[in-house]
Order: C-alpha cells, then sequence, then structure tokens
C-alpha cells in the first residue's frame, strides 16, 4: 500500500528551499532548486517515535492533576 505524504517548501534568506514533511513535520532536505528535493522527498519515511513526539510538542495534553 502507497501512502500520499505531501511536503511543504519555503524559500531561505540565501535563496535555498527546504522541504517539509508535512505528516511528521521533519526538514527533509535543502537545496539550491526544487528539483533537487524530489529525490529526498521520494524516499523520506516518517520515523513514529519522532512523529509521536513532535505531535506533543505541538498538541500538549490539556489534562492537569
Amino acid at each position: 500500500m502507497t501512502t500520499f505524504v505531501s511536503f511543504a517548501r519555503r524559500q531561505n534568506h540565501d535563496s535555498s528551499i527546504d522541504s517539509i514533511c508535512t505528516k511528521c513535520y521533519q526538514t527533509i532536505a535543502s537545496a539550491d532548486s526544487a528539483g533537487e528535493l524530489v529525490a529526498h522527498e521520494e524516499s523520506h519515511v516518517c520515523d513514529p517515535d519522532e512523529e509521536a513526539d513532535r505531535r506533543q510538542m505541538i498538541f500538549p495534553s490539556q489534562c492537569h492533576s
């Protein structure tokens, strides 16, 4: 089964481009052109442990003991 993962891209002050996985929020690669990012995006696999850690930082528990 193939899972589709999208990537956000941002241009840096030095004109390089970052590719960020929208599922695990990891910066996959930084390159001088968008075309250079494709191979990195195609080979990216989200780390489930890191993904859970990032979600906890973004959506902290609303429970207060």
